[in-house]
Formats: structure tokens, C-alpha cells, sequence
């Protein structure tokens, strides 16, 4: 068996735009400081462990610290959303623009991705690309595919997330080596490395597949 792995979209990068920045701050109402989830909203994505968490965050450690989830209402969001009802500091966007988006990233002070299945995860590498520190949990192919880039947590353990938010929010030189971290570590997503690979997979499918002999003949 090949893996080939999937590209991330050079649109996400660091931005000097403080212009955009700051309007996308305004357009959303964002707090000053937060923690960012991008995703459909549904079950698998594990919401509450994340509002729960964050609220452990506020109050235990007196963090000024919002949480904003971007992303499309998805199947069964009607169970997750009053889980943040009442909550302040939390920001539901929506679907946002790939451009706001990348936007959104290089606001955020943390990304966090707690999905309790993930069959690929493009998120954690867009934040990456973009400079934001990543938290995900360590179950389906999330730990393959950020590396040692990110900090692994338990999605079913809210002292996992707290600890490592913590950690990221409160530690400069943290944040500084998962960001340099992201970087690498997004450098062997590209678009054009999958594309080469895959033409290079098909050459060698075709010669190893023994040629056909085909007869031609008279029906009678």
C-alpha cells in the first residue's frame, strides 16, 4: 500500500494585511484574544468537550480568552448548540470565505481540532500554514497527519484540552516552536508533490501490468 497525501491551498499563509485582519475581527464581533474551531458543526467534532473546556478555561484561570467556532450547521446541531447557549465569549460565524478564513486563522491565538474521527484533516494544516499553534486529539489519522507539529490530546479527557490550552496559551516559547513546527511539517502537503506522486504510482501500475494479446477471428 502508497499513501499519498492530500495538498493544503497556498491561499493559506501569513498575512501582513492588517487591513483585512481587522476588518474580519469587526465583521464577526471576534474577541480580542481566542481560541479557534473550523468544521461542520456535528457530533463527531465534539463541540461540547470544547465549549466545556473553554469554560473550565475562563473560570478556573480567569483567561480573557473567546472561543469561535467557524464552519456550516451540519447533521444533529440542534443537540450541540445549547451547550453553548447562555455562554458568553462565544462566537458562532457560520460558513466564512476562504479569505476571512485565512483570516480567522492568523487571528486566533490557539487552533483547536477535537474531533473524535477524522478521515483526513485538512484544518489543522491550514492553521499550521497560517502560523496558528494546533491542539488535536490523538485519534483517527489526526496524529499522522500533524506529526509532532501539534499538541495530542485525549477528546474524551476535558483535563487533556485544559492542560494543553493552558500550556499554549501561557507559554511563549511553546507557541513559537509549534508554529515553526507547522510550518515544516506543512511543507510536505502540496498540491504538486500529490500530482507527481500519483503519476509516478500510475507509470508503475502500467508497467507491471502484463500486456493483452487479442485475437481476431471469423464468427461462423
Amino acid at each position: 500500500m502508497e499513501v499519498i497525501y492530500e495538498g493544503v491551498d497556498g491561499a493559506f499563509r501569513r498575512l501582513a494585511d492588517e487591513a483585512l485582519m481587522n476588518s474580519v475581527r469587526v465583521r464577526y464581533h471576534l474577541p480580542q484574544r481566542f481560541i479557534l474551531a473550523v468544521g461542520t458543526i456535528e457530533p463527531r467534532k465534539n463541540l461540547p468537550f470544547l465549549v466545556e473546556a473553554h469554560r473550565r478555561l475562563c473560570e478556573a484561570n480567569q483567561e480573557e480568552v473567546g472561543l469561535v467556532v467557524a464552519g456550516r450547521m451540519g447533521w444533529n446541531q440542534a443537540s450541540l448548540l445549547p451547550v453553548a447557549e447562555g455562554r458568553g465569549k462565544i462566537v458562532f460565524t457560520g460558513f466564512i470565505p476562504q479569505r476571512e478564513l485565512v483570516a480567522l486563522y492568523n487571528l486566533a491565538e490557539v487552533f483547536v481540532l477535537p474531533s473524535i474521527y477524522e478521515g483526513f484533516g485538512f484544518p489543522p494544516l491550514e492553521a499550521m500554514a497560517s502560523g496558528c499553534p494546533v491542539i488535536v486529539s490523538n485519534r483517527g489519522s489526526l496524529p499522522e497527519i500533524v506529526g509532532d507539529a501539534a499538541v495530542l490530546i485525549d477528546p474524551e479527557n476535558v483535563d487533556s484540552l485544559l492542560e494543553a490550552l493552558q500550556s499554549v496559551l501561557r507559554t511563549p516559547s511553546l507557541r513559537a516552536i509549534l508554529v515553526e513546527k507547522g510550518f515544516a511539517r506543512v511543507r510536505q502537503f502540496s498540491w504538486r508533490t500529490a500530482a507527481v506522486r500519483t503519476l509516478e504510482l500510475y507509470e508503475r501500475i502500467i508497467l507491471r501490468t502484463p500486456k493483452r494479446h487479442t485475437v481476431f477471428g471469423r464468427l461462423n
